[in-house]
C-alpha cells in the first residue's frame, strides 16, 4: 500500500512539471490580422525572427523575405473579388510564440481593389495567438 502510495505522489508531480514546462521558448505560430477596410495587398515588415510565413486564408497569396537582423517583409494578395478583411490572414512560424507578441510590424504599403496605393496610416496588424 505504501508502494502505491508513493508511486502515485510521484506520477502527480511528474504530471505536475510536465504541465509547467521548462520555461524556455515554445515554438510555433501565430496568425496576423489586418484592421483596416478595402486592403486587397499589403506589404508589413516585421521585425522580430520569423522561421516562416504561410497563408490561412485560401484566398490570399503571401510572399516573405527575410533581411539582416531578424527582419521579414511579407508581402499578402488577396485574391480578385476579395480583400484583406479583419480575420487571420497568415500565420508567422517563430521560435518563441511568447516573445513574438513583441514583434514590431509596420503596415508599409496597402493597395485597393484596383490596386491604388492607400494611406497606410488607417491601418494596423495584431497579432493573434
Amino acid at each position: 500500500m505504501v508502494a502505491a502510495s508513493r508511486f502515485v505522489r510521484c506520477a502527480l508531480v511528474a504530471a505536475v512539471l510536465a504541465a509547467c514546462g521548462d520555461g524556455g521558448p515554445r515554438a510555433g505560430s501565430v496568425e496576423l490580422v489586418l484592421t483596416g477596410t478595402d486592403a486587397r495587398a499589403a506589404r508589413l515588415k516585421v521585425a522580430g525572427p520569423v522561421i516562416g510565413v504561410t497563408a490561412v486564408d485560401p484566398t490570399v497569396r503571401v510572399f516573405g523575405e527575410n533581411l539582416p537582423g531578424d527582419t521579414m517583409i511579407v508581402v499578402i494578395i488577396a485574391d480578385e473579388g476579395h480583400t484583406l478583411d479583419e480575420q487571420p490572414l497568415v500565420s508567422l512560424q517563430v521560435s518563441d510564440v511568447d516573445a513574438a507578441r513583441s514583434y514590431v510590424i509596420e503596415v508599409v504599403q496597402v493597395a485597393g481593389p484596383n490596386y491604388s496605393l492607400l494611406n497606410p496610416g488607417g491601418y494596423s496588424v495584431t497579432v493573434a495567438p
